[in-house]
């Protein structure tokens, strides 16, 4: 589980910025890119069976645009 350590500092990112992209980097490297071009890699030997301790939750909007803005927010549960 140490490997979430670092899941306090995306959310804290998440809140300043939109999420863009998910990617999947490997069996064990997730990579969150954001809009303002920061990116944060979670990862660990069982990412995936570590991130079921992980609430995820996303807020969807539209701005004036109409352009879709997506913030994602990480928490340990």
């Amino acid at each position: 589980m140490e490997n979430l350590l670092n899941v306090s500092k995306v959310k804290a990112d998440a809140d300043l910025a939109q999420v863009v992209a998910i990617n999947q980097k490997s069996n064990d490297k997730l990579q969150i890119i954001f809009n303002n071009r920061a990116s944060e890699e979670l990862e660990g030997p069982n990412i995936f069976k570590a991130l079921e301790h992980v609430s995820l939750r996303a807020r969807i909007n539209m701005d004036p645009q109409k352009r879709m803005n997506v913030m994602l927010e990480l928490e340990k549960r």
